[in-house]
Parts: C-alpha cells; sequence; structure tokens
C-alpha cells in the first residue's frame, strides 16, 4: 500500500521511539519533500540575510554621532532669512556675540563653510612624493567640542600657528609605521608641521577624517557681510539649549546688527545627532544627509522580509498536515502524548529555522566580499561590533520557529486517530482560507516593494539624465597652482590633441552638490541674493546651455572692471531683472558695477533635493578668477583610454609633481546622488528577495495542489480535460488572488512612494503603468511557477494516479 507518509522510517532503528521523534520526523520531511523543504531553508537563510544587512544599516544611520562623549551637550547654530531660507552659514562678529552671550557655553568651535584641496609633498629617505588631501580650517578649540582620541601629539596642536593635525589612516599612508609628530607637508613657497596625529572618525559622523588646520583668529573679525563661518558649541547642560536663543536676544545690542537686518532673521539650535537629519539647510559642508523616513522604511523592511519567510513556512507546515496526520496519529496510538509530539514538530520546525540561520551566515560572509559593500555605507564583515546583531538574529530564528510551529503542532494533534481517514483538513474550508490569506500577504508585500522600487530607479534616473545641459564624454580635472597660473597654455594643448574636442575652465563642479556660494549684490537700489558659478566665457557654449535672451558672455568680458552675469530664469522672475543693466554692491560690501548680458533657463545647478534658487554664471576680470576646474569634452569615438592618457600627460608637462585625478561627469553625478542610488539598490535588491520568498511559498502550495487533487485531476483527464485545461484550472485561483492582493496593494504602494517623494523638490509623477507593471511582473512570475510545477501532474497518466486511491 502506497502510503502518504511513511511512519516506519529507516532511521526508526537509531532513533527509535517517541525519544527519536524529533529526529525520526525531521530527516523523513527532508527526505520526502526535498525540494520543498530545501527552497525553504534558502528563503529563511536569505529572509535572516536581508535582516541582518539591514539592520546594520538601520543602525549605521541611527548611530550617527552619537559615539561623542558629550553628544547631547554639542549643537551647531543655524539661522533662517525669510528671503534666503534655512543657513548654517554666520558672520564672525554675529558668531562672537552669541559664544558671549551665555555662561552656559563652555565652548564655541569654528569651522570654514568650505573644504579645500591641499597639494604638498612629502620629503622620506631623500625622495619627494607629492600627495593631495583634503583640509578644514577650524578653530583650536575644535577638539575640545568634538572627541579626538589622539594617537601621537596633543589634542590643542593647532594652537601653535603652522601646525596641523592628521587622521591616523593618513599618517600610515604618508610614513607607514615612522612616527609622523614634527614631519613638514611642503607646498609651493609654504610648509605646515605635523603637531598631531588622530585616531580616524567612523564614517558615520559629521567630524571628516582630513588635514586640520588652525584658523587665522583674526579672519572676517570686524566682517558682517561675509557669512562664511560654522558655529558649533559644547554646552553645560542639554537643559540650557532651551533658554540659548532667548539669552542672546535678551543680552545683544540689536541695532549693533542693524547692517545685515538681523532683526528679521531667527536662530535655531540642532543637536548633534540631528544635523544627519537636517536637509532643509544651505551652505552645509556636511554632504551625507539621511532621512528619519528612510530609517523608518528600511526597519520595516527587514521585519516584513522576516515576517514573509515565517509566514511561508508556516504556509510549509500547514501544507504538511495532512501529509503527516496519519505519522502522527499512529505515533499516538502507539502511546505517544500529544505534549510529546508538539513538543518534537516544535523542535522540527526551530531545528529548520536555527539551519537557515547558519547558511544565512554564510550569505552575508559571501556578500561582504561583494559590490554590495559599495552600497551599504555599514559595516558588514565579521567584526565585534555586528556579533549582537547576529546574536539577535540567532533568537529571531528560533522564535520565528517556534511561531510558525505552535498552530500545526497544536492542530495536527487535535484530531482524534480513528476519524484522521474520514477527511482531509487539507481540503477543509478553514484550511484552504488560511494559506489564501497566508500567501496573499506575500503577495502584498511583494506588489508594494516592487512599485516601490521601480519608482525609486525612475526618481534615480531622472536626477541625472533632466539636468538641463550636456554631460556626456566629459572629464573633469582639478588643476594645481601652476595649471591655473598656465591656464591659456593648458586648454590650447589640449584642444591640440586628436582626442580632444573642446576645453573650458569654471572655479566651481557643476551640479555636484546642493548648494554653492552665495552672494549679496544691490540691483535698483534693493538688496537681492543669489548663487554665483564663476566660469570661463565659453562656458554655456561648452556645456551646451542655450540662452534664452540677451547675449552670451564674450573673451572681452574678462577685461570688464565688474565681470558680467548671466542669470537663471528664477532670479528674473524674482528680482525682475533686466538685459543691459547692472548688479552693484550693497551697504555692507562695495563692488564695481557688473553687466546682465542674457538669461538662461533653469538647469539643475544643484542637486534635485532642493528647489533652484536664484543663480547667476559669472564671468568675473581675469584677476579674480580661480580656474579650479578643467572641463574636458573627448570627442565621440575616441578611445577613451588614449585620451585619459593624453589628459594626464599633458597635465604632467606644465606640472609634473602634481598628482592628475580624473573623472568623468557620470561619476560626479553618481557621488552626489550615492546616498539615494543605494537605498534604491537595497530596496530593490530586498524586493527581489521578498518576492523569491514569495515564489517559494507558491511552490509550497502547487506541491500541496499536486499531492490531493492529482485524482480529481485524473478523473478530470480520463472525461476529456486536455492539459492546458487542467493548467489553466491550476493557475485561476492563483489569478483571482493576485488581482485581490494587488487591489489592496495599491494605497500601501502610494503612500510609501509619496513619503519618499517628499525628500525631493523636484521628482516624477505617480505614473499609473508602474503600478500595473508591477502587478504584471509578479503575477508572470507567479504564473510560470505554478505552470512549471503543475506541469508534471497535468501530464501524468490518470490511471496511475487513480491507482494511488
Amino acid at each position: 500500500m502506497n502510503n502518504e507518509f511513511d511512519y516506519k522510517s529507516p532511521l526508526q532503528g537509531r532513533f527509535g521511539g517517541v525519544r527519536g521523534g524529533v529526529f525520526r520526523n525531521f530527516f523523513c520531511i527532508l527526505r520526502r519533500f526535498k525540494m520543498a523543504t530545501v527552497l525553504n531553508i534558502l528563503g529563511l537563510s536569505v529572509a535572516f540575510a536581508a535582516f541582518m544587512l539591514l539592520i546594520m544599516q538601520v543602525r549605521y544611520e541611527w548611530s550617527y554621532d552619537r559615539f561623542h562623549k558629550q553628544v547631547d551637550c554639542i549643537y551647531r547654530l543655524g539661522i533662517y532669512w525669510p528671503d534666503n531660507g534655512n543657513q548654517v552659514v554666520l558672520s564672525r562678529p554675529l558668531i562672537d556675540r552669541f559664544v558671549a552671550s551665555s555662561p552656559h557655553i563652555k565652548e564655541g568651535a569654528i569651522t570654514q563653510s568650505w573644504i579645500s584641496e591641499l597639494f604638498f609633498n612629502i620629503e622620506k629617505g631623500g625622495e619627494r612624493k607629492s600627495y593631495k588631501e583634503s583640509q578644514y580650517q577650524v578653530s583650536p578649540n575644535f577638539t575640545e567640542v568634538f572627541s579626538f582620541d589622539m594617537i601621537e601629539g596633543e589634542r590643542q596642536a593647532m594652537e601653535n600657528p603652522g601646525t596641523v593635525m592628521i587622521p591616523e589612516s593618513m599618517a600610515r599612508k604618508f610614513f607607514q609605521d615612522e612616527p609622523a609628530l614634527g614631519k613638514q607637508l611642503l607646498g609651493n613657497g609654504w610648509s605646515v608641521t605635523i603637531g598631531g596625529v588622530y585616531k580616524d572618525f567612523p564614517n558615520n559622523s559629521i567630524v571628516r577624517n582630513l588635514i586640520y588646520k588652525g584658523i587665522n583668529p583674526l579672519e572676517g573679525k570686524n566682517e558682517w557681510g561675509h557669512q562664511n563661518y560654522h558655529l558649533y558649541l559644547l554646552l553645560d547642560s542639554p537643559a540650557a539649549a532651551d533658554q540659548l536663543i532667548n539669552n542672546f536676544w535678551e543680552t545683544v545690542n540689536i541695532e549693533e546688527f542693524e547692517v545685515i537686518n538681523l532683526s528679521s532673521a531667527e536662530l535655531h539650535l540642532t543637536q548633534l545627532p540631528d544635523i544627519y537629519y537636517e536637509t532643509d539647510v544651505l551652505f552645509d559642508t556636511q554632504s551625507e544627509k539621511g532621512s528619519r523616513t528612510t530609517v523608518l522604511v528600511l526597519f520595516s523592511i527587514s521585519l516584513l522580509i522576516i515576517l514573509i519567510a515565517g509566514i511561508n513556512f508556516t504556509n510549509f507546515s500547514n501544507a504538511m498536515i495532512p501529509m503527516r496526520m496519519k505519522s502522527i496519529n499512529i505515533q499516538k496510538v502507539l502511546g505517544s502524548t500529544d505534549k510529546a509530539l508538539r513538543r518534537s514538530i516544535l523542535t522540527e520546525a526551530m531545528i529548520i529555522c536555527f539551519i537557515s540561520f547558519g547558511i544565512s551566515l554564510l550569505w552575508v560572509n559571501i556578500l561582504s566580499h561583494t559590490r554590495l559593500v559599495d552600497m551599504v555605507n555599514a559595516d558588514i564583515s565579521f567584526v565585534s561590533a555586528n556579533i549582537p546583531i547576529f546574536i539577535c538574529t540567532a533568537v529571531l530564528s528560533l522564535v520565528t520557529g517556534l511561531l510558525a510551529g505552535i498552530y500545526p503542532s497544536r492542530l495536527i494533534t487535535s484530531f482524534s486517530p480513528a476519524l484522521v481517514l474520514k477527511g482531509s483538513f487539507g481540503l477543509s474550508p478553514s484550511g484552504r482560507k488560511l494559506r489564501s490569506v497566508l500567501i496573499g500577504f506575500q503577495f502584498i508585500s511583494s506588489f508594494v516593494l516592487t512599485a516601490v522600487a521601480l519608482f525609486i530607479y525612475m526618481q534615480n534616473r531622472y536626477m541625472v539624465t533632466s539636468l538641463g545641459f550636456e554631460t556626456d564624454q566629459i572629464a573633469i580635472v582639478s588643476t594645481s597652482q601652476k595649471a591655473r597660473q598656465n591656464m591659456n597654455l593648458l586648454g590650447d594643448r589640449l584642444k591640440s590633441e586628436t582626442a580632444i574636442e573642446n576645453v573650458s575652465f569654471a572655479q566651481t563642479l557643476l551640479a555636484s552638490k546642493d548648494d554653492y556660494m552665495n552672494w549679496g549684490r544691490g540691483f535698483r537700489d534693493k538688496n537681492i541674493t543669489f548663487t554665483v558659478l564663476n566660469v570661463s566665457p565659453d562656458f554655456l557654449q561648452f556645456m551646451d546651455i542655450p540662452l534664452k535672451e540677451g547675449r552670451n558672455f564674450r573673451e572681452e568680458d574678462t577685461h570688464t572692471p565688474g565681470g558680467v552675469y548671466i542669470f537663471n530664469e528664477t532670479a528674473r522672475k524674482q528680482y525682475d531683472l533686466q538685459a543691459e543693466e547692472y548688479i552693484t554692491g550693497t551697504e555692507w560690501y562695495a563692488c564695481e558695477p557688473a553687466l546682465i548680458a542674457g538669461f538662461v533657463d533653469d538647469i539643475k545647478f544643484a542637486s534635485f533635493r532642493l528647489a533652484i534658487n536664484p543663480m547667476a554664471f559669472y564671468v568675473p576680470p581675469v584677476k579674480d578668477f580661480t580656474p579650479v576646474y578643467a572641463y574636458i569634452k573627448i570627442k565621440a569615438g575616441a578611445d577613451i583610454r588614449e585620451a585619459v592618457h593624453t589628459i594626464k600627460q599633458t597635465f604632467a608637462d606644465i606640472d609634473p609633481e602634481y598628482p592628475v585625478e580624473i573623472s568623468f561627469y557620470d561619476t560626479v553625478l553618481d557621488n552626489l546622488y550615492k546616498k539615494e542610488k543605494s537605498i534604491g539598490i537595497l530596496i530593490m535588491l530586498f524586493s527581489l528577495i521578498a518576492v523569491f520568498i514569495s515564489i517559494v511559498g507558491v511552490f509550497g502550495l502547487v506541491l500541496f495542489d499536486s499531492q490531493y487533487r492529482h485524482k480529481e485531476i485524473g478523473i478530470r483527464k480520463i472525461h476529456g480535460a486536455t492539459t492546458g485545461l487542467i493548467l489553466a484550472m491550476l493557475n485561476n485561483k492563483y489569478i483571482r488572488l493576485l488581482i485581490v492582493c494587488f487591489i489592496f496593494s495599491i494605497p500601501v504602494s502610494y503612500y510609501a512612494i509619496s513619503r519618499w517623494l517628499e525628500h525631493f523638490a523636484y521628482k516624477i509623477p505617480l505614473y499609473w503603468w508602474v503600478f500595473a507593471l508591477s502587478f504584471l511582473l509578479i503575477t508572470c512570475i507567479t504564473l510560470i511557477t505554478v505552470t512549471h510545477q503543475s506541469w508534471r501532474i497535468a501530464n501524468a497518466n490518470p490511471v496511475n494516479s487513480l491507482k494511488t486511491e
């Protein structure tokens, strides 16, 4: 007789009786339902691995800057201007008076609002090597506000003029195992001494691993109009922050600040961990920003994947109930108690989940050596910081097994042995309803995650393809001082090369960050503020930026006393600007009048995260132009490697010691939107994981149907049903379920996507066809799975199907 479950397993001799029930049942399941069990273990392992990766990323986001010893007492001062929005740049007079306004301020650290590139040489062993690193100028007490752990030297090193501090990683790069203290960095006519080496800060910190140099204490001291500095405060207590702003207004002489109209502004404090999430501020050197919504989304996805995997495993366990019913009840007849049997079934489920956890550790280890590391900011390797996550996931795997096994264990032991052969729970209405609800939840989750992933991909693509200017085949090179002094010679030599089509220069890198330098100027006796991008006269033509009105820049504009502007459309509308009129100075800043030559459309000169502000391209007098970046357009069809070699060689001919670094515009844009792209790829990856786990659940249900409908299918075939009709019948219930789940998923998807897009000033519409595409993708994958798995039973000889009964 062909039993549904062979309770007389060959393993019974080794694990006999009730005591061996756990092992006997587990290995019998594995032997009889190898494919289904392996797929469930695979699905659970992938889910646990995804959970660990997401939790590592969530911890990275949540713990930003929380490692500082006095984190609760560190704040940054910001200012809101009615016309210019939130800013974190302040003038030195305002900073000095604010720091002096309260005894609760222990330290007030000042930093410049930009990070500069430093090109220098180091002499070692009679050889001279060139380096280019980032430098940040700060007040010496910056090391008192933030937690600098010194490896060499003292934290007060920057109090000595001409002294810098470098991170440990940089010291090892420069000097290997030799002490770095006292060594010199040699520039073109200048030198500084390394006065301290500090331990590297983790990546999730606004304090970056740069060269730190003391700022000139007299810099900007009485310049009210130069808002070029950030202020970080160390308070004696977090409670003091509540009254700090009021104390300032009560103690300050407001008439002293009338030159900058401070009475119209609002000051505000941001606690250190919240700076990472402060995305609505201008002129912030903290380029990496986070979102509490993103943290919540990632955490929710991690729980959702575990929930999907747990439901899938529960579905699988429920599908096994009819197949195991005879074996379990025969064990009851032989003397096994319900308690012992339930304990055995629960242990089986927990063993499967724990094995899955072990395999998930292998997945994490493999992924830590792939390009996924670039997409996840957190360290996903087997470091001590991740051990708590591994332990928690191990416990979670056991809890998943316990919860997934409770219902099946109680249900399968609740029937009287004498009634077992009279019916089947698997075919009862309650059994079908439970499985449909569980698999329906998986489908809804898959629809939501797939739609969200598609919209994120489209938004990321939109941000790099809708700039309003040309980016193809453009190489960017940061220039050295010698190259800047020989700009015309450099440009002529590059243009003479066969692989180079054109060359232009600018002081800034277009569309590389959220904000740029702002100027306050006068127009028709009123003050205006706008972003300024200093460029060479041929820049607009080089970048293929069309003129909307007026004339383009000319070479002779570099010889005018005040320079020439071309504004964007937003500036023209906001300030009612007119071509051929002049921009003048203000009461706090005197300058030569500068001509308004024309206007261009609102190109995306900064990131899509912020709305377009008034902006102007500016060709300054030749003496005031610093060509920091060379824009080099490579001819279409040219050999890129040869072009890169040519560019490097040309720069080397002018400045042999300068380490040339070449990047292309796609790299610039990738760096600007690295966070968004990483999150998008993660969500897309885990959406695929959710779909895979859901399909494993479908596989389990199809396996169940193939076991319990083979007699029905055999009878239908005897009465003339074709293979196509049988497959259509088996697919029909999944199509109905998919349609219902898709309808339920639409509002959830819409809400999630709308919240995500709130972070962008310019965003794609919520296209209806993207939702439809997600439905088609999940439906096609599901039907292919059902058809493939049902093909064998649909083509089986009906005589063999009827003989099993």
